[in-house]
Formats: C-alpha cells, sequence, structure tokens
C-alpha cells in the first residue's frame, strides 16, 4: 500500500521524534558503562570450606584461583569503563609500541637508513606538532631528553566520543580541559633508536565556566595521553610522506650538465645538483644513451654499465636518437660528490680514465637526457 502525501510526512516525523527519542538517551556515560542490574555488587562472600578439627584439609588446585579484589583495587559496577582501550598507532616506518606502566605511554623509533641523529629528528617532528597546536615549552633540556610543556587548552563536547549521536542531541554544555605533559627521549649510545614517553603531568576541567575536576582515572590518563601521542605520531607519517614525494619528483627535474674536472683532476662532466639527485636521475636517463645497467655500488659512486648503441626502438622510428661513437664494451660511470654539485666520470672496466676524445663522444647525449623535462620510458 502507498502512502500520499499527508501520511508520509506524518509517518516521517513520527519516525524522526522517535529517533530524538533515542538519540537523547545516549550519553557518554552510558557508552562507557556496562548495562545491566549491579545487583551482584549486594552479594556477601561465600564462607571458605570450615575443616573439623582433627581433619586434615582436602587438597585444592590454585590453578583458576581469582586474585584478591581488595588489594587489585579493581573497578565495580558503574566505574568499571567498557570501552576499548586506547592504543598507541606505530604509524611510521621504524616505530614500534612498547609496553609502559605507571601512566606513562611510550613508542620506540629507528632511524631507516644511516646518519643524522634519531633525537634531532623526534624532538624536531614533536616541537613541529606542538607550534601547529599552539602548544608551548615551559621546560626543554634536548641534550637530558626531557620536555615540559605549558598548560595548554582543548575545547571538546560533553562526549569523548565524538559520534554521530553526539552531534544531534545539539548539546550547549561543553567540557574546556586544561593539561600539561612531559616527554622524555631515551636515545641509545649509537644514536640510532630512541623511546619517546609521554606522561599526563596536570589535567582541570571546567562545564560551562564552573571548575567540575582535576582527578582522573588511570583509563583516562592514558586515553588522553595516547591521543596527544598519536597526533605527533600521525604528524610525523604525513611530513615523511611528503619529504619522500618530493624526493620522487627530485629525479624527474632537469639538472644541467657541464664540462669540468672531479676531485682527482680527471676530465668530467659536473651536475648542477647534489650526489642523491644525480645518483638517481642518472639511473633513469642512462638507458636513452645505449647503457644497459649491470651493477651498481652507491657508497662508491659507481655504475657497472655495459654500451649496446644509443639508438632505441622508439629514436630509430623518428630518427632523432644521437649516435655515440664509442666500442660496445663495459664501463664504469663514477660519480664523485661535491657538495651542490656532482662529477660524472667514465671509466673502463678495468678502472682507466676513458680520455677526453671519448667524453665528447657521449657529452651531447648525456647533456640532453640529464636536462630534458620529460624523461622517455
Amino acid at each position: 500500500m502507498k502512502l500520499n502525501g499527508i501520511k508520509w510526512f506524518r509517518f516521517c516525523v513520527i519516525a524522526l521524534s522517535s529517533v530524538s527519542v533515542l538519540i537523547g538517551c545516549t550519553s557518554a556515560e552510558d557508552r562507557r558503562t556496562a548495562s545491566g542490574n549491579y545487583d551482584y555488587l549486594n552479594v556477601m562472600p561465600s564462607r571458605g570450606l570450615a575443616i573439623p578439627e582433627g581433619l586434615n584439609a582436602p587438597a585444592t588446585n590454585e590453578e583458576y584461583a581469582i586474585d584478591d579484589l581488595e588489594s587489585a583495587s579493581a573497578a565495580y559496577g558503574r566505574e568499571l569503563d567498557i570501552r576499548a582501550p586506547a592504543q598507541v598507532l606505530p604509524l611510521v616506518e621504524g616505530s614500534n609500541v612498547k609496553n609502559s606502566g605507571g601512566g606513562k605511554v611510550s613508542i620506540d623509533f629507528s632511524l631507516e637508513e644511516d646518519g643524522g641523529s634519531v633525537r634531532d629528528e623526534v624532538w624536531r617532528v614533536l616541537w613541529e606538532y606542538f607550534y601547529e597546536k599552539g602548544i608551548r615549552a615551559r621546560f626543554w633540556d634536548k641534550d637530558g631528553g626531557v620536555l615540559i610543556t605549558e598548560w595548554f587548552h582543548s575545547d571538546v563536547k560533553l562526549s569523548d566520543e565524538n559520534t554521530l549521536f553526539d552531534t544531534l542531541t545539539f548539546s550547549e554544555k561543553e567540557i574546556h580541559i586544561r593539561q600539561r605533559y612531559l616527554f622524555s627521549l631515551d636515545v641509545n649510545e649509537r644514536g640510532d633508536k630512541a623511546t619517546l614517553t609521554a606522561l599526563l603531568l596536570g589535567h582541570e576541567e571546567t562545564l560551562n565556566n564552573r571548575k567540575v575536576g582535576d582527578t582522573l582515572s588511570n583509563i583516562d590518563k592514558r586515553r588522553y595521553t595516547v591521543s596527544l601521542l598519536n597526533g605527533a605520531i600521525g604528524h610525523y607519517e604525513f611530513k615523511k610522506r611528503v619529504l619522500a614525494h618530493e624526493q620522487e619528483q627530485q629525479k624527474f627535474k632537469p639538472i644541467t650538465l657541464a664540462v669540468g674536472k672531479d676531485a682527482s683532476g680527471l676530465p668530467a662532466f659536473i651536475a648542477s645538483a647534489g650526489f642523491e639527485r644525480t645518483w638517481a636521475r642518472l639511473a633513469l636517463v642512462i638507458s636513452d644513451l645505449g647503457f644497459t645497467i649491470e651493477d651498481r655500488n652507491k657508497s662508491l659512486g659507481t655504475y657497472y654499465v655495459r654500451y649496446l648503441g644509443s639508438q632505441t626502438l622508439w629514436q630509430s622510428i623518428w630518427g632523432d636518437g644521437i649516435e655515440i661513437d664509442i666500442p660496445k664494451e663495459q664501463y664504469q660511470i663514477l660519480l664523485g660528490d661535491l657538495g651542490n654539485s656532482t662529477s660524472i666520470t667514465l671509466l673502463s672496466i678495468e678502472n682507466r680514465p676513458v680520455g677526453e676524445e671519448r667524453l665528447a663522444e657521449i657529452y651531447d647525449a648525456l647533456k640532453d637526457a640529464m636536462e630534458r623535462g620529460v624523461i622517455n620510458q
């Protein structure tokens, strides 16, 4: 049976009203508290087994014994938080979560490549994140591995779950939160691994400009601390992806080439870019010159290549290839780090210079390939 316009309108109003009632009954307290009754809290503990005088107690198995709840300081009933525990997210490659206690939250970092300082890297990223969030330092001993923040504000809705239902209640109530944290950074002797630990030092809450408390449960302390630490880790991971993208794009940017000499005084080509960019760019264009890479050693700055002829299939069709007049044999292409520039030297497989005449034969082709905006694939 189809509903006419008026009936459909009435049906929608009733349905939305029902949803509003259901939403209004859902609070942050309900979502963190177990449902049902708590009559079990009033049950008297059972008495132990009474052994008559003159008899021995029977043997018992303690494998399934329950710890003394009084000594465990456990939460009961409505005080029991049933939400899933907050987890640190090791988003950055080379990081992993470290078990910690006493309100502390820790994560390990390690450098993916040799060089640099993990101490400088972690402090730099953490401080960048704090600066973007308006968090300032009260005390910072970079070498000693200690950073204490000033008090900073974080305004959140009454529900800390921030779900769709909270948005639909149109609540005017807001909790204003002030917090301060201690961060410690422990670096190993080699300087390539570090543990960053966060600890909530202070917490203040006001509800509608009225102070409502400054103490938190251990679970909530961990939630706030994990949230802040995950924000910094997410910032770190985002920055690394941006940097990796920029470095990848650098491979495709032209590099100008000139004739000069390497650090040993041998005739060479001088590329107008540092070693890393020149090394990556050369790997992309070298096949356009008719060379094939048989091996490479980046630590020595050497490509081991074989010359097969510079005419590719595409070049032979369109006739735009530059023929290089050198013997078709094995060579070494040696790159030298000159700081802001890089030398490129052609050597024989026996490690002998090939001479200026042979370098001149490949100069035009190499210059064109290195300075070209688009690389033939």
